[in-house]
């Protein structure tokens, strides 16, 4: 994990079978601290982990895949959009959480890009 200014906050070494979502998932409680800002590229969104980080006060900026159905609920006025994300478990979606969503496009990148904001 590092921070904006690129300065290793904290490491782990694991087997080659060990994810890095499930390393992060153990590190993350005791790293992170209200008010920091968590930037994490696309393969690192699940559910559980966006929990684990949002109950330490930080605040996210997360890219997510653009297959994630992200549905607006809230359109707002700079062009990006309340949506909700929930548990792949929770069928019934009742327990989700609200995000911010920016659907974008780079130049010369793949068609679209898409970033979830929590806080």
């Amino acid at each position: 994990m590092e921070c904006g200014t690129h300065v290793v906050t904290a490491a782990a070494v694991a087997p080659y079978a060990r994810s890095e979502q499930a390393m992060a998932a153990q590190m993350l409680p005791a790293k992170l601290v209200p008010g920091m800002l968590v930037l994490a590229d696309r393969n690192f969104y699940g559910f559980k982990l966006w929990r684990i980080a949002c109950a330490s006060g930080a605040k996210l900026a997360w890219r997510v895949k653009s297959t994630l159905k992200l549905p607006v609920e809230q359109m707002l006025p700079d062009g990006s959009y309340l949506s909700t994300v929930f548990d792949s478990s929770d069928h019934a979606r009742r327990s989700g959480q609200t995000v911010r969503v920016i659907d974008y496009t780079l130049q010369d990148s793949p068609p679209r890009c898409r970033t979830a904001i929590g806080w």
